[in-house]
């Protein structure tokens, strides 16, 4: 039984016996793995700059604990680390959405999948 993915130009075949073929014969796996680093380099560098642009803004909303003196310490604390973690998850979001459009272009996801869903658990 031979299962079919379609990753970039290229359409894979995976037979039982652990070939994989395409429309043009065998593919080196070299190059197909090269590309596959490539691209999965490059979102990452997409996504590290987002985390960049991010955490200062979370470390600012951090050092806002420090800088007040209120009456309920507790509660202020509560809500700088609830801010914090807000701006934080919002930079995870965005970089989920990077991967699923990554993963949408390149084909990476089975046929059907919800592009969101698929990022988000991997």
């Amino acid at each position: 039984m031979c299962q079919t993915s379609i990753f970039l130009p290229i359409k894979l075949t995976m037979c039982g016996d652990g070939k994989r073929e395409a429309a043009g014969g065998l593919i080196q796996r070299e190059n197909t793995m090269a590309l596959q680093f490539i691209i999965g380099g490059s979102v990452n560098i997409i996504n590290i700059i987002i985390h960049a642009l991010v955490t200062p803004s979370a470390v600012g909303i951090a050092r806002s604990a420090v800088i007040r003196n209120v009456d309920r310490p507790k509660l202020h604390l509560m809500a700088v680390m609830v801010r914090t973690a807000l701006a934080l998850m919002v930079a995870h979001t965005l970089e989920i959405f990077v991967w699923a459009s990554a993963y949408a272009i390149v084909g990476a996801a089975p046929a059907g999948s919800d592009m969101l869903y698929f990022a988000f658990v991997n």
